[in-house]
């Protein structure tokens, strides 16, 4: 994961700032089956993203914060053994961050 094609990213106030994801399952891990971020590092997943099972995804969004501070922006991509979104057995999840300094 990236913001704004590094680990972290330092923008003004009410920037808006690129995330994207790259993920790929690994050898008999199946699909990946879900995209979900959690933009404000509170720890749930409040945003999940449509994608058509695959074994590598490229997933963009972008996001600004209004006050000045440190976000974490976490990612969490998962993949099911079968490719199957609509179970939610046997799935292997993975999270990556990216770090945003509004000042």
């Amino acid at each position: 994961m990236t913001a704004d094609g590094g680990p972290r990213a330092d923008v003004p106030p009410g920037t808006q700032v690129l995330l994207t994801a790259v993920a790929e399952a690994p050898p008999g891990g199946g699909k990946i089956v879900r995209v979900q971020w959690d933009l404000d590092g509170d720890g749930s997943f409040e945003i999940d993203d449509i994608i058509e099972p695959a074994t590598q995804v490229t997933v963009t969004r972008h996001c600004a914060y209004d006050t000045p501070g440190t976000n974490f922006v976490t990612v969490r991509v998962s993949a099911q053994r079968d490719g199957d979104p609509s179970t939610p057995f046997a799935r292997m999840d993975n999270l990556a961050r990216a770090r945003i300094v509004t000042r």
